[in-house]
């Protein structure tokens, strides 16, 4: 076709280009793939954009495919350089579209530009391997830019695959995907922090696939219920956890026993007509059938890992345009005095302000212990400081931060208005510093501070 021939072009035309060339084309693409502007609801509560239109499908469908054919020319070294934010928000925004096809398009993109080690080609959802080593996976320790752009971009991903795997049309081909994007994730950018989040999502997804209020249909359900399995059992390899193997594979033996309908290999295999689903999937007080956190929390706290984390339920909340609008609400109503702090854009306290005399001086000098108190509130004040570093997101420290400038901004717009204000009723003033009056009669102003002059024994 025309248009498989257009692709292939721009693919060849792609390999001859520096890899920096390549990112300005895939770039370019992704500039002119329409952009989802309708949203429809699959329930009450989440908004799913939907493609415009035939037109705009299939001009969404001919430039993601052409998209994933330079992807596949080109060699990721660094994620930031890969996935800037111009870049990776609109093609996060296509991958919750309502089209199944553009969705599995942008999985796709995904393990092309993430998958560093080949690894791709060696993972599947139907498969439950009792060792990993026969997959003869590369994995090694995330660098330190990879942490950092997961933790800028982390909760962006984790929304947009959240909001994907509940899609009612998904098919093997979408969990498939979606489990790839899962696994490469652990293994490309899988550092301790990364770690506990992704198993924090996991989680999330076995308890919405858990609830029986009829939102999702029993097979859709069981589809979730076994890539969880399938994830866990590598996630839980991958580590080399004892305690954290041992249940992953308990759970699942059981499972094998009492529910075949939620192993991996039975619901993601290619041929199977015989599985005899339940009328309704009732999970949520069936505690051998599911993965625990309790247990999965104390597996991972013992070999050092944080879990501060893990034990804060998954709140699914909007992303992208609406994620920040979402995380400038919450910024706005932390409650921080920002107004207390000299050099941090985020605290929990504010001292007392207190007038500078002659006495309040007198008192802190014969004050034998004012300086260890001034340490003890610095220290205090430093470690507030750290934990809200540590407990906020990035998008939250930086609307914090936002404000502060603002506030200061405004401030120093009130000070120089106030310079800027014309002095043409404010007579001269002496070199005392007096105001030097043309007759008794006329009323006495006072003279600017800024105009006075003082004597230097009172300049400090």
């Amino acid at each position: 076709m025309f248009e498989e021939a257009i692709i292939i072009t721009i693919g060849t035309f792609a390999t001859i280009l520096p890899d920096y060339q390549k990112i300005e084309i895939m770039m370019f693409i992704m500039g002119k793939v329409p952009l989802p502007t309708r949203y429809e609801h699959s329930d009450e509560d989440y908004p799913i954009p939907s493609v415009n239109g035939e037109g705009d499908l299939l001009l969404q469908n001919m430039l993601l495919k052409s998209l994933l054919e330079v992807g596949t020319k080109y060699t990721t070294v660094s994620m930031a350089n890969t996935f800037p934010i111009s870049f990776l928000e609109p093609l996060l925004a296509i991958s919750v579209v309502s089209d199944s096809g553009l969705r599995l398009l942008v999985q796709q993109i995904l393990h092309t530009l993430v998958d560093r080690h080949d690894n791709v080609g060696k993972l599947s959802v139907s498969d439950i391997p009792k060792d990993i080593s026969q997959l003869d996976l590369r994995v090694e320790k995330s660098s330190r830019q990879d942490i950092l752009f997961m933790k800028k971009h982390g909760l962006q991903m984790y929304w947009h695959l959240y909001e994907n795997i509940k899609l009612s049309d998904n098919d093997k081909c979408n969990f498939n995907a979606l489990y790839c994007t899962l696994a490469l994730l652990c293994i490309e950018l899988g550092g301790d922090e990364v770690l506990v989040e992704l198993v924090r999502l996991t989680l999330a997804f076995q308890e919405l696939a858990s609830k029986s209020d009829g939102k999702l249909s029993v097979h859709h359900q069981c589809a979730i219920q076994a890539l969880v399995a399938s994830y866990f059992n590598l996630i839980s390899q991958l580590t080399a956890i004892p305690a954290f193997c041992q249940h992953v594979q308990q759970v699942i033996e059981e499972r094998r026993k009492r529910a075949t309908y939620l192993v991996p290999d039975v619901v993601f295999a290619k041929n199977v007509h015989d599985v005899n689903y339940p009328s309704v999937l009732h999970l949520e007080h069936t505690s051998t059938l599911l993965f625990q956190q309790e247990v999965i929390g104390e597996a991972l706290h013992s070999t050092g890992h944080d879990i501060s984390r893990l034990n804060t339920p998954y709140v699914h909340r909007p992303s992208g345009i609406e994620y920040r609008q979402q995380t400038d609400n919450d910024a706005a109503s932390i409650n921080i005095e920002i107004e207390s702090l000299s050099s941090s854009p985020a605290g929990n306290r504010k001292y007392a302000e207190e007038q500078i005399t002659f006495e309040s001086l007198k008192r802190a000098l014969q004050s034998p212990s004012s300086d260890l108190d001034m340490e003890e509130q610095e220290r205090e004040r430093r470690q507030e400081i750290l934990e809200t570093f540590k407990s906020s997101t990035l998008d939250e420290i930086a609307a914090i931060s936002e404000q502060r400038s603002q506030k200061m901004h405004n401030k120093l717009s009130e000070i120089l208005d106030k310079l800027n204000k014309p002095r043409s009723t404010t007579p001269p003033c002496s070199p005392q510093g007096h105001s030097s009056l043309s007759s008794p009669s006329q009323p006495v102003q006072s003279v600017p501070l800024y105009e006075m002059k003082f004597p230097e024994l009172l300049v400090y």
